[in-house]
């Protein structure tokens, strides 16, 4: 893999070195590891609502449950839901 970083910080990669074309104006390749950095420090934090969000089971769960008719799995899904709602009350 190659790494190559923009005038503007933002880290882009590639498997294959012929699609440096593709790559915004000025780029300069890069270490992984000075890569992985600059990945970290420009995380942006998630807000509240994407924490919440994040932690709620999955609506597949809450199908497969009851397409199946499966009662424990219906309350599985609820009782995971419930959790989260206590943990992050809604704001």
């Amino acid at each position: 893999m190659h790494y190559y970083q923009a005038p503007d910080l933002k880290v882009h990669a590639l498997e294959d070195k012929k699609f440096e074309y593709l790559l915004p104006p000025h780029c300069v390749e890069i270490t992984e590891t000075q890569a992985m950095l600059i990945g970290e420090s420009n995380k942006i934090p998630l807000t509240y609502k994407q924490k919440r969000a994040a932690e709620y089971p999955s609506f597949a769960d809450f199908v497969e449950g009851y397409a199946s008719n499966n009662a424990v799995k219906k309350q599985a899904f609820i009782d995971a839901c419930l959790v989260i709602q206590a943990k992050y009350p809604e704001v």
